[in-house]
């Protein structure tokens, strides 16, 4: 068995015994509301992914409280996922983490994920580590989440595109229109 197909057999196995579908009714069984994350990926996939995991989290679980863990610049963009409870910055984590991961996995396994947690003294304000935001959950009803572009009716000749899904404030569009929500 070679070296990559081992750490795709590791990978898998912990994805699995982590997944936020096993994890979370087994939380709400117990009670627990105060649930912690991380996340070490792209900028990009802030909005996109751990915005709907956070949303997840709390359909699943009312009441959650989510504590986010993640490496230097990316707080600031997480800062503005809405129902997020704290945003923590790990400064020893890094993006390149996910390539040189023993496991194989793009982000922290639990174990580092509780660590962080233990040496800030934040360890004993989480109920639960639900350590990778990519699952099962996010399979499903995926053509209703993912982003659509469309042209923007000012645009003309220009071709510029806009989001064309459901919005979550009443901030101005692109177009300098403002937008209800949905």
């Amino acid at each position: 068995m070679t070296h990559a197909v081992r750490r795709r057999l590791a990978s898998g196995l912990l994805f699995r015994a982590f997944d936020a579908d096993r994890l979370l009714p087994r939380a709400r069984r117990r009670g627990a509301r105060r649930l912690a994350t991380a996340w070490i990926r792209g900028l990009g996939d802030v909005p996109f992914i751990l915005g709907e995991f956070v949303r997840h989290l709390a359909r699943e679980v009312p009441g959650a409280e989510t504590t986010l863990l993640v490496r230097p610049g990316l707080e600031e963009a997480c800062r503005w996922i809405e129902g997020l409870h704290r945003v923590v910055v790990v400064d020893e984590w890094r993006r390149e983490l996910t390539l040189e991961s023993p496991w194989g996995l793009a982000f922290p396994p639990p174990w580092e994920i509780r660590e962080a947690l233990r040496r800030r003294g934040l360890d004993v304000e989480i109920d639960l580590v639900v350590p990778y935001p990519l699952g099962r959950w996010y399979a499903r009803g995926f053509a209703e989440r993912r982003p659509r572009l469309g042209q923007a009716q000012d645009a003309g000749r220009r071709g510029r595109l806009e989001a064309s899904g459901p919005r979550s404030s009443s901030a101005p569009s692109p177009s300098g229109r403002a937008t209800s929500s949905r």
